[in-house]
């Protein structure tokens, strides 16, 4: 305050002279004074003063210590600037980073709306195809059916023989059998092909083996056609199969093959689950089925031993207990659900072969003559 009231006063002196600026006072000061010299003895004089005077000694250095006190004071003021300055510029720049990183996550974000659409339009083209094919081999069964009354008027009983006369008369069900066996088995294997990094033209010679060496074929049983009828789509032996897939795939290949194709029950389980919970509010996601297949694979001794995995013999406690790790509670009443499915299934397919056994020890020749 004192400060600003000093200033004020010169101000006023300087105005009352005609002097309006600072810059002005400092020019005739300067222009003033520019010339003139120190006064004689000067020199002598501060210094005898100096010297003789004590008190006027502590008022030079109390002088010296106000002005030592004003340059720290200055040189603080010039060190909280700098420091704004620094706090200021660090605030920036790290607005600047939120900036971009916020930019960067937008477009992670775009694109990985442009896959979920892209997996979407997939998924649909899937499920149109396949409903296409279900449609298709529906009315396949009703030709087949058809077909089997004019064959069972006709007293033909003879499995292989109602399905070769059911091929004449409808040629279009091979290839209708063909393109759904051929969708199911890159279905299936499709991890397998990726794991070997196939190529489009392996994957086609790896279905022809399978569909050519057994895999391929129609059967159907009814009340008129008894006890079935089939048609095969191929005529290569088990041996000539294996060692086309073999020559296919290298013996490396081989093995995986071999192996992959040991846990297809457990991928069936995790199939069966994923689509009892499509259009539920839980959904499996494809890592989940993964973890529940191998859930099964490692908890199956058959397996271990070499063996195909046999889901029955499988501790189903100890399973339900480890999926809690990652299913969720819905997940978990679909994987019992489906566990109680195959346990009925299964006592029914027991029942129905008591009861045929039962049936023909009844009506065998040792039997009658009872």
């Amino acid at each position: 305050k004192r400060v600003d009231r000093a200033l004020g006063q010169l101000r006023a002196r300087l105005a009352r002279r005609g002097i309006r600026s600072p810059a002005m006072a400092v020019a005739l000061l300067l222009e003033s004074r520019a010339v003139s010299a120190a006064p004689a003895g000067l020199a002598a004089a501060v210094s005898s003063a100096a010297l003789s005077a004590p008190a006027a000694g502590l008022a030079a250095a109390g002088l010296l210590q106000l002005m030592s006190t004003s340059k720290l004071l200055v040189s603080a003021a010039v060190l909280g600037a700098i420091l704004t300055v620094a706090v200021a510029t660090r605030e920036v720049r790290a607005d600047l980073q939120v900036a971009d990183d916020l930019a960067d996550a937008r477009r992670q974000d775009e694109a990985l709306r442009a896959r979920s659409r892209a997996a979407e339009r997939e998924i649909t083209a899937v499920t149109r195809e396949r409903d296409g094919l279900r449609d298709s081999l529906a009315a396949l069964r009703a030709a087949a059916d058809r077909q089997a009354a004019a064959d069972a008027a006709n007293g033909i009983r003879d499995p292989e023989v109602a399905g070769r006369e059911f091929v004449s008369a409808h040629p279009e069900a091979v290839a209708l059998v063909t393109s759904a066996i051929r969708a199911n088995l890159i279905k299936s294997y499709g991890p397998l092909f990726r794991s070997l990094h196939l190529t489009p033209a392996q994957i086609d010679a790896f279905v022809d083996l399978r569909i050519k060496g057994g895999e391929g074929g129609f059967r159907w049983s009814t009340e008129i056609q008894s006890p079935w009828a089939e048609f095969s789509l191929g005529d290569l032996s088990t041996t000539e199969r294996d060692d086309g897939l073999r020559a296919l795939l290298g013996d490396e290949g081989y093995r995986q093959y071999l192996d992959f194709s040991r846990q297809e029950p457990a991928r069936t389980l995790a199939a069966e689950v994923g689509r009892a919970l499509y259009f539920t509010p839980a959904p499996l996601s494809s890592e989940q089925a993964q973890q529940l297949a191998q859930l099964f694979v490692q908890g199956s001794a058959r397996y271990q031993a070499g063996r195909t995995i046999d889901l029955a013999a499988v501790d189903w406690d100890e399973a339900l207990s480890r999926a809690q790790a990652f299913l969720s509670p819905p997940q978990l009443a679909a994987l019992r659900e489906n566990r109680v499915r195959r346990q009925t299934s299964r006592a029914l397919g027991d029942g129905i072969r008591v009861v045929q056994q039962a049936a023909r020890a009844e009506n065998s020749p040792s039997s009658a003559a009872k």
